[in-house]
């Protein structure tokens, strides 16, 4: 046996990668019974740059509770999702291609983005459908390159259980849910008064005066309705406001009772 004179790495990464992906080590087995069962749901990472350094810290800490809960016997459910919905990406293919998306001008079939001629620091209109093939174009290679990345890393992921936000079963389950909460009266309306004062309330709920004002309009018999959107608890200056949501998810109105509470 020949003991290399300075120990290496070179090869083992990809190694026990191919090795656990062929025996199925991290995979999740769905026969097991929902008190068998942990479940890891965590925020997919938006496919629209570079991972770095933090993204390694952050998914050690829940790849480290993954690990805790196999050795404990519980059957894990760990996938990888990529967020590729939204501005991010929007943002990712204008900049990376020099394009903008123009919805009046027509599809080209033959579009070739190599072949358009620009001007520096100029973003050239193209339609919507080209420019949403370019998307779907990158955001694919983007998530190539961070799954090598987490793979790598040694993430104990279920691999085959891969989503991203703007595939067709992503959409589906969106809309479906969507018209669970429309059915329940969860989705509604709000007047952009009430919306603002909400938001309002929101981002200064620790300034002293808000709260103090709202005591006194309380005090004085005025109520205040306040929309809690699922909230456990609304506080202003240590005074409870829509302290239980109500059933459906409607507005409450909070009065200040003998103790502060709703």
């Amino acid at each position: 046996m020949n003991v290399p004179e300075k120990p290496t790495i070179d090869g083992l990464e990809p190694k026990w990668d191919q090795r656990w992906e062929a025996d199925g080590t991290y995979r999740f087995d769905r026969s097991q019974p929902r008190k068998a069962v942990f479940a890891i749901d965590t925020p997919p990472p938006t496919a629209s740059g570079n991972l770095h350094i933090g993204h390694v810290f952050s998914y050690t800490h829940t790849d480290l509770i993954a690990r805790f809960q196999r050795m404990r016997g519980k059957t894990v459910f760990y996938p990888m999702g990529w967020d590729d919905n939204g501005l991010p990406t929007e943002r990712r293919v204008e900049n990376f291609f020099g394009v903008r998306c123009d919805p009046s001008l027509p599809y080209e079939p033959r579009f070739d983005v190599e072949a358009l001629e620009r001007k520096p620091g100029e973003l050239v209109a193209i339609s919507r459908p080209n420019f949403i093939e370019l998307c779907e174009r990158l955001t694919a290679e983007d998530e190539r390159a961070f799954e090598d990345v987490f793979r790598r890393t040694g993430l104990s992921v279920d691999w085959t259980q891969t989503y991203t936000t703007i595939d067709e079963r992503s959409r589906r389950a969106s809309q479906r849910a969507f018209v669970r909460l429309l059915a329940r009266d969860l989705a509604y309306h709000v007047e952009n008064r009430q919306l603002k004062a909400e938001q309002r309330l929101r981002s200064r709920q620790d300034d002293p005066r808000l709260g103090q004002h709202l005591i006194d309009l309380l005090s004085q018999g005025k109520g205040l309705v306040a929309r809690c959107h699922g909230l456990a608890s609304f506080t202003l200056q240590r005074e409870q406001f829509c302290a239980e949501p109500e059933p459906q998810g409607r507005a409450c109105r909070a009065n200040r009772g003998k103790n502060g509470n709703a």
